[in-house]
């Protein structure tokens, strides 16, 4: 049986042909640019939070009646988590320590995908977590470096979602 981490001066990679998303949390943008696909093995998905809510107004009388009205969803949000690696590719420890791709990786995915930019908000992009399927735009992005030496070139990420609530 093949090893599913190999760890390379310092550094984690998931072998080739190995899904490097736990769990099956997949991010899959409209214009073909995914967050995970067969060639994303430095970028892994920890976890994923869905917020939902539904909007509701409540009026009291004076004689102890309450009148219930609901007004819809609110627009959920989603946010998933997850880590960033170095390429670690490379046989020669100069190369594999070379800095931040895996981070960067991140930072050209919620570049070229976030809500903002016009091109974006015709198709949503898909969140999956099998049997759960989910339709949303990227609005934030959080991605925290670690400079210590152990850890070198790995980032944790934080991506969230402005998720379109099933209609009822």
């Amino acid at each position: 049986m093949p090893d599913l981490f190999v760890s390379k001066f310092g550094a984690v990679k998931v072998s080739t042909g190995v899904s490097a998303s736990i769990a099956g949390i997949d991010v899959f943008a409209p214009n073909g640019n995914n967050l995970t696909d067969d060639n994303s093995a430095n970028i892994l998905i920890t976890g994923m939070a869905l917020t939902q809510g539904a909007r509701v107004s409540y009026f009291t009388t004076l004689s102890e009646s309450i009148y219930i009205y609901p007004l819809g969803n609110k627009i959920s949000r989603c946010q998933i988590t997850g880590l960033a690696f170095p390429d670690c590719s490379s046989t020669t420890e100069a190369s594999s320590n070379s800095g931040y791709d895996g981070a960067k990786r991140i930072i050209d995915f919620y570049q070229a995908n976030k809500a903002s930019n016009f091109q974006n908000i015709s198709s949503p992009i898909v969140i999956t977590a099998p049997p759960i399927s989910l339709s949303g735009f990227l609005e934030d992005m959080t991605l925290n470096i670690n400079g210590s030496k152990d850890l070198f070139g790995v980032a944790e990420f934080t991506l969230v979602f402005s998720v379109i609530p099933e209609q009822t």
